[in-house]
């Protein structure tokens, strides 16, 4: 789908309209979505993403009123923009445990490892709606019942493939570069992060494949590094650290490349500048939890 970004500013100016109660605008746009042609729908959605993305009445009032159900059948539709759409507004009203609660029960997990299955080869082209998904994965993993979904295999004993950490590890390797890569990749820290959550298990998984890649970015992709990527990277190593045998692959894999970012930071000016203190603190913080990992003595 092309029109993305053009259809969320198109709308966007209607958010001034103060006297206006956009929460009795709630069950129109939806039935709209219900039922138009699918074109109709994708303008009714991104309405209810504009009217929502400040307003937590109207998320509240959109979770309350079946919006999440609404959605997560919008996620079958050949069509990609109401695909994305329905993704972006579902990432506005995913943010409190009862939210999560109301999109878990309409079927919103099974629908994100279904999106999964059929996107994840495809990274490259399918960047833009990965996000949201990948988005959505971290939010939903916030709540322990949903984490521990999530990380489960669809069936029992099942293949790999029914893994959503499988798969997300998958495209952290065919992550594209430049700009939407680095948002992308941020996106998949901060899911990993979620996650792994007071789970050596997954951290052990996790730690394998994105140490390595983490590595890569730091070392070879320096110029495209984005502060949000690099700070989801470092909170994600930080997490992982907390696994001994992780801790002992950073200590070897990341000196140099954490050495190297320092003195990218040093000479970085516009987004970084804000964001160099912050940075330099986690880097600070993350070598002195590999130092308390790898320098213990556990055999006294």
């Amino acid at each position: 789908g092309g029109g993305g970004g053009d259809l969320l500013s198109g709308v966007d100016g209607v958010r001034q309209g103060e006297e206006m109660n956009f929460v009795d605008l709630v069950p129109p746009l939806l039935q709209v979505v219900r039922s138009g042609a699918s074109f109709l729908a994708t303008y009714a959605i991104a309405a209810l993403i504009n009217f929502s993305a400040l307003n937590d009445e109207l998320k509240h009032a959109l979770s309350a009123q079946g919006a999440a159900q609404v959605c997560v059948e919008q996620l079958q539709s050949k069509e990609e923009d109401l695909s994305y759409y329905s993704l972006v507004l579902l990432v506005n009203i995913t943010k409190t445990a009862s939210q999560r609660k109301l999109a878990k029960e309409a079927g919103l997990i099974k629908a994100l490892v279904e999106i999964l299955e059929v996107y994840s080869n495809h990274v490259e082209q399918k960047t833009k709606l990965l996000v949201q998904v990948v988005s959505l994965i971290g939010q939903m993993a916030n709540d322990e019942n949903c984490r521990r979904e999530l990380i489960q295999r669809s069936t029992p004993g099942g293949s790999r493939q029914a893994d959503v950490p499988y798969h997300l590890l998958a495209m952290l390797t065919r992550a594209p570069t430049g700009l939407t890569g680095a948002a992308f990749k941020a996106k998949l820290c901060f899911a990993f992060r979620q996650l792994c959550r007071g789970d050596y298990k997954m951290k052990a998984e996790v730690g394998k494949h994105a140490i390595p890649r983490i590595q890569e970015d730091f070392s070879t992709h320096m110029t495209t590094l984005t502060p949000e990527q690099v700070v989801q990277s470092l909170l994600l190593l930080q997490s992982l650290a907390e696994f001994r045998n992780n801790a002992v692959q950073m200590d070897d894999a990341l000196r140099e490349p954490l050495e190297k970012l320092l003195n990218h930071l040093k000479n970085q000016g516009g987004a970084f500048s804000s964001n160099r203190e912050g940075i330099k603190d986690l880097v600070v913080a993350l070598r002195a939890q590999i130092d308390r990992q790898t320098k213990e003595e556990f055999f006294l």
